[in-house]
């Protein structure tokens, strides 16, 4: 009925060579061309991965250990703590809280003669998640602050908070807070506020406290 229009059925052999005529990619020699066009990709990945500087792997495990280590360093300071330097006699209690998860610290400093009181709480914590320390310092003045711990020496006897967030003062507000642990008997605490959030002030407490128990 449909006289030479009829289709006529033909050969999987004669339809490869029909593309390769036309210039198309028959199964075989496409899924090679796959094969070839994934193996240079691995291999370009490969070498990039291999020419890759590892600083910033390498900083950030450092990093991390730092503040692992700076934690540990903290949680020693669980005990009593006193001086009485520049006309102030101030003492600090450490304590774990909370299953041993937070640190706690509480110091009362009393002036001489003026018998001025400053009560200040602290809260340090590990965040394992991040490999960061943090410390909420909460004062008697009516400040709120957030800390974070920025550097740590490479000795790990000096640590470096700065504030990530203030409560009670002006928006712009920031302070750091330095510890440093000399020994075992002592440690070192310098606070240097920066009113405006860029240049700080000379240190308004500068202590050194010895262990008491």
């Amino acid at each position: 009925m449909y006289g030479n229009d009829v289709l006529e059925e033909t050969s999987p052999a004669h339809d490869q060579s029909a593309a390769r005529d036309l210039g198309l990619d028959t199964g075989d020699h496409l899924m090679n061309r796959l094969k070839i066009i994934t193996m240079a990709f691995a291999a370009i990945c490969g070498a990039v991965a291999l020419l890759a500087p590892p600083t910033t792997v390498n900083a950030q495990k450092r990093a991390g250990k730092q503040q692992e280590q700076a934690w540990r360093t903290l949680r020693r300071l669980v005990g009593q703590w006193h001086t009485s330097e520049h006309g102030r006699d101030t003492r600090t209690d450490f304590r774990l809280i909370a299953n041993g998860n937070y640190l706690a610290s509480e110091t009362v400093s009393v002036s001489s003669p003026e018998q001025d009181i400053h009560r200040d709480l602290g809260v340090f914590s590990y965040d394992a998640g991040n490999d960061r320390v943090m410390m909420r310092q909460f004062v008697s003045e009516g400040v709120i602050c957030r800390y974070k711990l920025a550097e740590v020496s490479s000795d790990g006897k000096t640590m470096t908070f700065v504030t990530e967030v203030c409560e009670g003062g002006s928006p712009d507000f920031g302070a750091r807070m330095t510890y440093g642990f000399p020994n075992k008997y002592q440690y070192t605490t310098k606070l240097e506020l920066a009113p405006n959030g860029k240049n700080y002030l000379p240190p308004c407490v500068d202590n050194r406290l010895e262990r008491v128990k």
